[in-house]
């Protein structure tokens, strides 16, 4: 960042308490920065605001031994530019940022390793958001809000440690919105992810990663087009979970690729509202694969190659095995229905326009099988009862059941 006058305030503090504030000057850049280093139980704190017309920039860094209570504070607002940057290391931090009101941009980075670390962000009313967080350790939580910002915001939060929670928040947003969280080498992972535009054509973008046992994904988008991604990752007993919710505001598509890998127990929730909608639980063609499903100890495979295919999973069934194959384009297949367990699903699709429609309505071990080859098949099959079988094959070309 280049500036024209630097009013700098720099204070190293090795006493349990430390504040700066910098806004005495409304017509030059403020520049503050606390550095603490081998000191227990320090508190720093930044205030840049009422006034300042140009660029603040505050930096806080504590780094020290042994078991330690840090704890840091940057509040920016009526400002040009916003910049902080606040890096601990130590035990039991807490870390707070609040950006407001800014005319440009606000940026912050927060960065913690130790223990029960906590960091809340907040940013608000300014033309562009831009937000990372990073903790390695354990019982971490990080928390990043931002609302009414006009031209697009981003927030990141990476952690890598035991009881991790993350939670972004993205609401009134005047363009577009992008959320990221990604959680590794832990255990009972928590991540949510809200977003919300203000309906004029902005979208809604998030992903999601974690990896472990028992972990928890949450997405909620509103907007005017709507794309997640969540990808859970379990060596062994996963019990982990996924729900996505998307509604378009303005008639756009919705996307959301799930998965789960390797994880016994998991389920995978998906519910959207509006048009041009697909969802997914498998890789492959990222924009024209779909699918949703409840269920515990059931596997949903889902592979689409080609353009505007739809799939719809609903199913209620336990230790079930579920596989929808689509190749070409103008694909619809619906699985519906209360199954009981080990039910046997599998629909393939071949070539172009191709309709299967699979009810399951009561009753347990239900096997279906439904392949078609060529154009303009329809195929049905309602199941009720139990150790029901059904095959359906259609080639060719305007097939019927």
């Amino acid at each position: 960042m280049k500036y024209s006058k630097i009013a700098l305030v720099v204070s190293t503090a090795l006493l349990a308490s430390t504040s700066v504030y910098a806004a005495t000057d409304t017509d030059n850049d403020n520049y503050a920065k606390i550095n603490q280093i081998s000191g227990d139980s320090n508190s720093a704190k930044i205030y840049q605001n009422k006034g300042a017309q140009k660029n603040n920039t505050s930096t806080i860094i504590q780094i020290s031994t042994g078991n330690q209570g840090n704890t840091a504070v940057s509040i920016q607002e009526h400002t040009w530019d916003a910049t902080s940057t606040i890096t601990q290391d130590g035990n039991n931090n807490d870390a707070k940022v609040t950006q407001k009101d800014t005319v440009d941009r606000s940026f912050s980075t927060v960065s913690t390793i130790g223990d029960g670390n906590s960091v809340t962000v907040l940013q608000f009313k300014t033309w562009e958001a831009n937000s990372y967080v990073e903790q390695d350790g354990n019982n971490n939580d990080a928390k990043v809000t931002q609302r009414d910002v006009v031209d697009g915001s981003i927030a990141s939060v990476y952690t890598v440690g035991n009881r991790n929670t993350a939670t972004i928040t993205q609401k009134n947003e005047m363009k577009n919105a992008q959320a990221y969280i990604a959680q590794v080498s832990a255990n009972k992972n928590e991540a949510t992810i809200t977003q919300q535009n203000g309906g004029n054509g902005g979208i809604a973008v998030a992903a999601v990663y974690q990896t472990g046992e028992n972990d928890k994904a949450t997405v909620t988008q509103n907007g005017d087009g709507n794309y997640t991604l969540a990808m859970q990752y379990s060596s062994s007993g996963g019990r982990n979970t996924i729900s996505v919710t998307q509604t378009s505001t303005g008639g756009a598509e919705n996307y959301a690729g799930v998965t789960t890998d390797d994880g016994h127990g998991s389920s995978i929730t998906v519910n959207q509202t509006g048009t041009g909608n697909f969802v997914s639980n498998t890789d492959g063609d990222l924009w024209s694969m779909g699918a949703s499903l409840s269920g515990s100890n059931t596997d949903l495979r889902i592979t689409q190659d080609g353009e505007s295919n739809w799939v719809n999973v609903d199913l209620d069934s336990n230790g079930s095995d579920i596989k929808v194959t689509q190749n070409g384009n103008n694909h619809d297949a619906s699985v519906t229905g209360f199954g009981g367990f080990d039910d046997d699903i599998d629909v393939m699709q071949d070539g172009s326009h191709q309709y299967a429609v699979v009810t399951i309505d009561s009753g347990n071990r239900h096997t279906v099988n439904i392949n078609q080859q060529g154009f303009n098949h329809y195929a049905e099959v309602t199941s009720n009862g139990s150790g029901n079988t059904a095959v359906i094959m259609q080639a060719g070309y305007n097939g019927g059941i």
